[in-house]
Order: C-alpha cells, then structure tokens, then sequence
C-alpha cells in the first residue's frame, strides 16, 4: 500500500509541519511507502493535494486540522480512496467525533494492526454560494461562527479548546448579529438574530463545542441548530452546556433536521466551511447533503 501523506505547514500553528516527521517515521518503520505533500504557501493546498493523488496513492493521511481535511475532501469526494485524518490542528473536530480523544499515534497503531484497513462511507454537505460550491464533512457557521473562526487566527501562543472559547468570547462583545430567515427543505423554520446559525454533518464545531449532539454521518441528514442572542451573563452560565451537547433543550435552541438549508441575511457577512472562513462576505447561501460519498478509515 502506498500511502499519501499532506501536511499543513500552517496547522496548529506550526505544529503539525514541526511534528510531522514522527508520523513519516511511524509509518516508514512499519515497512509503508510513503509520498508527501507539504502546503508551506497560503492558497497552494489544491495544487499540492492534485500533485500528491496523480502519483497513485492507496491511503491519503492528513496532518493537519479541520481546514486541512476539508481540503483533501474537496478532492476526495467520489474517489476511491481513504482518508485517515490525524489531528494536528487547533480544533480538531471532526478527529474529536471520529476517533474520540486518541492521540495521532494511538490512531495510528490501532489502523495499522489489523492486515486489511477498516473503511466506511459518509455524508459529504456542500455549501453554495453565488457560483461557487464547496464540500465539508464537518461543519457550516455563518456570522458569529465566521467572526470567532478569523478572531482565533489573530491570538498568539494558545491552541485547543481555550482558543477557541476566547474566541467565542471576543466575538460576543464585538460581533453585531444581522436578521436571518431560515429554511428546512423549503419551509421557513426560524428568522431571528440569531448567534448561532449552524449547519453539521459531524457532532462538534467550534473547537469542541458539541453543537450538533444528535449528528451521524451516515444518515443522510444535515443537522441544524439555531440559537438566539441571549445577554452576556445568561451566555457565560448556558456556554458549558453547548459545549457539552446539553443545551437543546433551552427555550433559546431550535434544533431540526433535514437536507436541505437556505440561509438569506439581513446584511452581508462571512460564513465558515469547516473552519475555513469564506474569501467573501455574502447575504444568501444554500447548503445540501451527498449521502456516503466519501470514504474514510474507522476504527
């Protein structure tokens, strides 16, 4: 088996390109033969990814976080081969619900043991935008989601899950929800100011907050969590239960599920795949599910 290895230079902020070595040698010293693609420019990931599939790869492992994923999934979508993503990122979410809390390494050693790699196929969602499409396995945020994603990027030294919750945090003073209407599958379900306006196909966004508990990938169904601008001191005492997939139930959430979203903004903002925050702000969107398109390593 010859295994593609893509490596974000940028993941984790720095991390996954000063780590890496030790999952090539991991996988060298188990006798695999390994290609790599090192993204070290911003914007160069699909010219890299495009160069390291034409050499005729069998497993493509990424070294990385979300952004990184979606990157290959973009890619990967209908092909026949595997993705084993490792978390290298700063969040790392759709590695938190696939594999739960295991280190690259433990990953590593429990794909590896068995003789024949153990597969299965999920749903792939798809953003559209004005003429634009993108995939994602994760996640679709818009407004607040997309302020705190590019707040993140802007502080030093932390990583993780408290990165995150900083951010959640900045984008909570700084941030001026606009009026959205929503649609499920073309019946309008909520228009509010809402400050989280979330779309999921896995269970966890944000950097660990369980925004989307009742998620599976293999359903065939995007799930959708809308919640309402609630005042500072009510957001610091309810913030742990979205973080722990308890918060459903609060008269703020209306959590649905259906497979097809349309989203139409009061004012133009940014949205996040991902992680990734869009190159544009937009005031209309529409997001659809691909069921089992893409195959990925289980444990």
């Amino acid at each position: 088996m010859k295994i593609g290895l893509f490596v974000n230079s940028y993941a984790g902020k720095g991390r996954a390109y000063r780590e890496f070595d030790g999952v090539l040698s991991k996988l060298e010293e188990m006798g695999y033969k390994v290609s790599l693609g090192i993204l070290k420019k911003f914007g160069e990931g699909f010219k890299v990814l495009k160069n390291l599939l034409s050499r005729g790869i069998d497993l493509l492992i990424t070294i990385g976080g979300d952004g990184t994923i979606n990157e290959a999934v973009n890619l990967l979508v209908f092909k026949k081969i595997p993705l084993l993503p490792l978390p290298f990122g700063t969040g790392n979410d759709f590695v938190k619900y696939l594999y739960k809390d295991k280190k690259w390494y433990e990953i590593l050693e429990e794909v590896f043991s068995r003789r024949v790699l153990k597969v299965d196929f999920i749903d792939v969602g798809y953003v559209k935008y004005g003429n634009k499409k993108r995939f994602f396995v994760n996640g679709f945020g818009i407004g607040f989601d997309a302020y705190v994603a590019r707040a993140i990027r802007k502080i030093p030294f932390l990583s993780g899950d408290i990165l995150y919750f900083l951010g959640v945090l900045l984008a909570f003073i700084g941030f001026r929800n606009p009026y959205y209407k929503v649609f499920v599958d073309d019946r309008l379900v909520g228009k509010d100011r809402f400050m989280i306006c979330g779309v999921g196909c896995g269970q966890y966004l944000g950097g660990g907050f369980r925004l989307f508990p009742h998620a599976s990938l293999k359903d065939g169904l995007l799930d959708i969590d809308l919640i309402k601008k609630v005042n500072f001191l009510k957001f610091l005492k309810k913030v742990n239960l979205v973080f722990k997939g308890e918060h459903l139930k609060e008269k703020e959430v209306k959590y649905l599920k259906g497979k097809k979203v349309k989203i139409i903004s009061s004012k133009s903002v940014y949205f996040h795949i991902d992680g990734e925050v869009s190159e544009r702000a937009i005031r209309e969107v529409e997001i659809g599910i691909l069921p089992k398109v893409l195959e990925v390593v289980v444990l």
